[in-house]
This record gives C-alpha cells, sequence and structure tokens, in this order.
C-alpha cells in the first residue's frame, strides 16, 4: 500500500476537489472560498429526495464537502470543476438502513465457530466497498460492527459509506442474537461477544452494561433483539425476547446519549410493545398494520423492512430449504405476514429501505438489486426512492447532536447545506428505477456486475468515487491528484479519462495537461512508487493496429512526465493492450468511450 504522510481522507478534504452545490436561486455569481474548491455539475435534472418529479434543466454546485447552491439555469463559478450532465438526473447518494458489515456468512453457526476476527474484518472492508460503489453512500449497520470500520473510512485508509454502527446485538440466551453452538454452557463468551458483535444479556442491569459498552465502541444507536428469527437455530419467530424493563434499559441509556434504540420485532404485540418503550425504529415489522401506523405517527418513530420476505421464492433459498426448522418457520411466518404490503398502502407509515444481506458480496450485490426491485414493484418507483434517500437521512439525524458522526450536514436530499453525497444516473429513476441497479430475481438470478454502469458518477463526502463523465477539469491539479492516489491506495490502479489524443493518434491533445500533472504530482509525494501506464482502445480497426496505437498513446504520457515533471523513467513503464481489456461492451459509442483509456497500475 502507498505510505501517505496524512491520510486519504484528510488529502481528498484539503484538495481541489469540488463538488456539487444547490439553492433555488437563479443564475448568480458564486465566488469561491480556496480552502473549500468548487464542482459545478450543469444540465441536470434534479430528483431531491422528496419530491415526486424531477427539477429540469439545473445546475448544481458543490463547495468542500457541502452543497451550496441549486439553481436552474446558470451559476457563475470561475474556479469550479465543471461536469456536464447532458440531461441526466442528480438525486441524493442512497442509503441502506438495515446492513450487517461484520456478518459474512455462509451461516450463523459458522460465523460463530469458524471465523476468526481477520476473515471478518476483510469480507466487512470488501462489502464496505461494494456499497459504495452499488451507489450506497450511507449506510446503518444494524448489529455486529463497531466503529473500526467507520474510522478506517472516514480516513481515507478503505473506500466505503458513511457507517452508522450499532455495536454488539442485544438479546437473550436462546434468542435471535444466541450464536453459540448447541453445547454451549451458560455464561459461556462465546467468539461473537468476544468480538462484540453479539451479546447474550439477560435482565435490565446486563443490558444496561452492554448498552453502554456499545456506545463506547462506537455505536451511533442501539439495536434491541426482540423477537425470533427464521434462520436463526434456538428461537421461534413468534418469540417475545425481551422484558419491557430489558427494553426500556435499552431505550434508556440511548437517550442518555441523545440517540435511540432500534428493535427487531415481528409480531404486532411485540412491535406495539418496543414502541410503547420508547423504540424509535422498528426493524422488519412483518405484522405491521394501521394501529402500529397511528402509533408510530404518535411517536415520530420509523419502519424498515425487508421485502424480501414477501419474495415468491423464499422457501427455495438454500438456508432456507436446507434447514427443516427453519423451512417450517418459513412457512408460517409467511402465512401470518401476509397482510403487511396492503397494511402499508393503505396505511403507509415512514419506511426506510432494508436489504439485511448475510453473505458474501456476489449474494449480496443481488439481494440489493432485488430488493430495489422489489420496492417498485410492490409500492412504485417514487415511494421506493423516497425510502433509498430522505427517510433515511431522517433516521440517520434521530442519533442527534452528541452521536451523529456526521452532523455537518443533512443526508438523503439535493438542498443547500446537506452533505455532498450525489448521484448522476441515466435516464429517469421515477420512471425506470432499473437506473438505479435492480433485478427482478434473487439466489437464482445472474451474478451482477461490479458497480451499476447507469450510475454514472458517485460522491461522497465531496469526493468523487466513480466518473464515467466527462468534465472541463477532470482530474485536475490537486484533484486529480487525490483522486488518483486513492484508487493507487486502494485498487492498485485507475482509469484516467482526463488524458486525450486526436483520432486513430498517440498526440496529446489540449485539456491532457492538468490530468499528467496531476499524475506526476502523486508520484513526486511518493518517490517509492513505479507504475505501468497501460493504453487502451475501442475494437474499431484490427488488432495489431490498436496494439501498437495503445502502447504509442502509453509512450506518449510517460515521455510528457519525463520531460515536462521530471518524473525519473525508471518508475514508469508503457505498455499497451488494444482492445483485450475492455471495462464494457463495444456495443455503443459510450461504451467504446469508456474503453478508450489510459490506466496506471502500480507496479511498486
Amino acid at each position: 500500500m502507498i505510505k501517505f504522510g496524512i491520510s486519504v481522507q484528510r488529502f481528498l478534504r484539503d484538495s481541489a476537489l469540488a463538488l456539487v452545490g444547490l439553492m433555488l436561486t437563479s443564475g448568480i455569481a458564486i465566488a469561491a472560498d480556496q480552502s473549500k474548491p468548487q464542482t459545478l455539475f450543469t444540465n441536470v435534472n434534479v430528483f431531491d429526495g422528496k419530491t415526486n418529479g424531477l427539477a429540469q434543466g439545473m445546475s448544481v454546485l458543490v463547495e468542500g464537502n457541502l452543497i451550496k447552491q441549486v439553481t436552474k439555469g446558470v451559476i457563475e463559478a470561475a474556479d469550479a470543476t465543471v461536469i456536464d450532465g447532458k440531461g441526466r438526473t442528480l438525486m441524493p447518494g442512497l442509503i441502506d438502513n438495515h446492513i450487517h458489515l461484520a456478518l459474512p456468512g455462509p451461516t450463523l453457526p459458522l460465523m460463530e465457530t469458524d471465523k476468526t476476527w481477520e476473515d471478518i474484518a476483510i469480507a466487512g472492508v470488501i462489502q464496505a466497498e461494494m456499497y459504495l460503489m452499488e451507489g450506497f453512500t450511507t449506510v446503518r449497520d444494524a448489529g455486529g460492527a463497531n466503529a473500526g470500520l467507520q474510522r478506517a473510512i472516514n480516513r481515507g485508509d478503505i473506500l466505503g459509506p458513511r457507517i452508522y454502527p450499532s455495536g454488539a446485538f442485544l438479546g437473550g440466551r436462546g434468542g435471535h442474537a444466541d450464536f453459540s453452538p448447541f453445547t454451549a454452557p451458560i455464561e459461556n463468551q462465546s467468539n461473537m461477544s468476544r468480538l462484540n458483535i453479539a451479546r447474550d444479556v439477560d435482565g435490565a442491569d446486563a443490558v444496561l452494561k452492554a448498552a453502554r459498552n456499545n456506545f463506547r465502541m462506537g455505536a451511533s444507536q442501539l439495536k434491541v433483539m426482540q423477537s425470533g428469527g427464521v434462520v436463526s437455530a434456538f428461537d421461534p419467530w413468534q418469540m417475545e425476547g425481551r422484558t419491557v424493563a430489558e427494553i426500556e434499559a435499552a431505550v434508556e441509556i440511548a437517550s442518555q446519549y441523545g440517540s435511540y434504540a432500534m428493535a427487531h420485532s415481528y409480531r404486532k404485540v411485540s412491535i406495539l410493545r418496543a414502541l410503547n418503550a420508547g423504540v424509535k425504529s422498528i426493524e422488519h415489522g412483518f405484522m405491521y398494520d394501521c394501529e402500529i401506523g397511528a402509533l408510530m405517527k404518535e411517536k415520530g418513530a420509523y419502519i424498515t423492512t425487508n421485502l424480501t420476505a414477501f419474495a415468491p421464492g423464499l422457501f427455495d433459498i438454500p438456508a432456507v430449504r436446507d434447514v427443516p426448522a427453519s423451512l417450517r418457520k418459513a412457512k408460517s411466518a409467511t402465512k401470518a405476514f401476509a397482510g403487511y404490503i396492503d397494511n402499508m398502502k393503505k396505511c403507509p407509515a415512514k419506511r426506510g429501505f432494508h436489504t439485511d444481506c448475510v453473505g458474501d458480496v456476489s449474494s449480496c450485490r443481488k439481494q440489493i438489486a432485488y430488493e430495489k426491485y422489489l420496492g417498485g414493484d410492490f409500492f412504485g418507483n417514487y415511494t421506493t426512492l423516497v425510502s433509498l434517500t430522505s427517510i433515511g437521512g431522517e433516521i440517520a439525524a434521530m442519533t442527534g447532536e452528541f452521536m451523529n458522526p456526521y452532523p455537518e450536514g443533512a443526508l438523503g436530499v439535493i438542498e443547500e447545506g446537506a452533505y455532498a453525497d450525489i448521484l448522476i444516473v441515466d435516464g429517469n429513476p421515477l420512471e425506470d428505477l432499473s437506473v438505479i441497479g435492480t433485478q427482478d430475481k434473487w439466489f437464482d438470478g445472474p451474478d451482477r456486475p461490479e458497480g451499476v454502469e447507469t450510475i454514472r458518477i458517485i460522491m461522497k463526502d465531496g469526493v468523487i468515487y466513480k466518473n464515467t463523465l466527462s468534465s472541463s477539469r477532470a482530474a485536475s491539479g490537486d484533484e486529480g491528484a487525490a483522486t488518483i492516489r486513492a484508487r493507487l491506495t486502494i485498487d492498485g490502479r485507475i482509469a484516467i479519462y482526463g488524458v486525450r489524443f486526436k483520432t486513430d493518434n498517440a498526440e496529446l491533445i489540449e485539456g491532457s495537461a492538468d490530468t499528467i500533472a496531476a499524475i506526476a504530482s502523486v508520484l513526486k509525494a511518493n518517490p517509492e512508487v513505479k507504475i505501468a501506464v497501460v493504453g487502451h482502445t475501442d475494437n474499431r480497426g484490427g488488432h495489431d493496429h490498436n496494439l501498437d496505437l495503445s502502447k504509442r498513446r502509453a509512450d506518449a504520457v510517460v515521455a510528457a512526465l519525463v520531460s515536462k515533471h521530471g518524473i525519473a523513467d525508471d518508475r514508469l513503464f508503457a505498455a499497451g493492450a488494444s482492445f483485450l481489456s475492455p471495462i464494457t461492451s463495444n456495443d455503443s459509442e459510450r461504451g467504446r468511450a469508456l474503453n478508450r483509456r489510459v490506466e496506471l497500475v502500480r507496479v511498486q
């Protein structure tokens, strides 16, 4: 890994990386604060996370890590990096309110008996990057994760979304948080309890101590395991796994920290009990009805539900199908939960998006895409998009003044002063939800590609993590250096689109100089680093011609780095790949444009 004197995150914050900003005015000149660089998005249609419609022909300006202005028409910002959205949709980054970064699967028993902290940590790092590159800029870990991954992401050591951790599940012996083997004696310390992933806490006093410890370990809210589950070993889903006193103990500690408690609750009686005890977020809530909805409104509470529980193929999931007890529980639960969809339509509550994937990255990509699809199918595109954006932002804000790890701006919305967590997508997601990555099959569906092709830009906290659009100052100056530095650190490679050539030629064209200067600044700051510069073409023309062209283009970049920036030539290696390593299909001009690139690959 490249060693840096300061963290990537700090560098990105302090570098000239500008992002999107908003304000409901018309063409006003914006003076740049030099300590807070700007990026200006033009010609975009804005979904703000709340309104059922797009604001057409907008410009959006970001200064530093916050949205500064949104206006119809022109914003004059002379020092901003300008990206033309060309009529695409600009929307908030997505929020998943129920994930488990510390539960890599494949089964609950194996996580207890066959996973070391290294296994769990590595899986969490991979999952975190996957969520970000799927367009999720914020996630709430609903049990298991402490602050370790969050801190690493905030420092810039790894890639990932903002994380709101819950610390260890607060359950009881034989409940949904009991991962111990069948023969484990009472008071046995499990692997999960040692790692503060799950705790058996019986009695209010034990809950108080464990809840305080969770906040000590970096939790921003608490998670109480109230009901049983379907795939867990010892607990019927109908079980009432917490006493009122135990629930109230968790709520009391959360309140002392200015935050809230959420509860894993299935049955109606459990949900009502949790709400009356002060719980603010009902997880799953499968027996939701209008009485519950009225009480939620009165209490200012939210619900998040994994809609895959209502999927037609639920009984075919291996974890259900292959375990007789789980299959039996799933069949009885499905009958009891049958009214959820109709009740939620009749008496809608504030419902956040919820995936609840336990497993590897490939499985979770499928589940995320299917969960999005089911949201649109059951409740419509607008309601699903709100659940993915502004509702999640409201849930995050319940962590309050003290425990909110990201207190500077709002999340899940496009408005002045909100965090610059932004996506640009092809098309209109209000009309076609597939542009944010949906799939109409779950485990029986095809493997998903890495990332969503129609999500063209992903930004979090003023940092561009994906950009398949061109910009007038793309990868320029310190902004480009920050992005290049981050990708070489994490991935060991980066595709560069700011270096451009004349058609079918190796001559660099105007506008490439800033990007080459950014590459040089990274190399100068890290003298131990050596890179390969690899040219790539589309599939137009023969292989031999393109192999020669791609090599000559790589040579041109190396020559510019050596002659204009004084980079030692023994730190650089030029190669051509012709059309043998495409990023995407060459069947469209957009695909061919993505494949025509220069890549930097760290070789030392």
